[in-house]
């Protein structure tokens, strides 16, 4: 999900560099760690937008933890 085609024919990020996908939620939706220095292991989601990141609607990642461990251990819930 690193680059979107923009209408213009030009390839614009669709997040910072500083963020890795790492899954895809059934609504479209992306879990994103951060690679930034101040924040590394962070855990957030992305919403998808046409956008190129920074611009329109594309400029929002939603908080979750603050490492993968605390994200496995404390954030996901079993289905019941």
């Amino acid at each position: 999900i690193r680059y979107l085609h923009a209408k213009d024919g030009t390839y614009e990020p669709f997040l910072p560099k500083t963020f890795f996908p790492f899954a895809k939620g059934a609504t479209g939706d992306y879990l994103v760690m951060s690679l930034a220095e101040n924040d590394y292991g962070a855990v957030y989601v992305y919403f998808p937008s046409d956008d190129p990141w920074g611009t329109g609607e594309n400029n929002y990642l939603g908080y979750i933890a603050s490492s993968f461990t605390d994200f496995i251990e404390n954030k996901i819930r079993p289905y019941e």
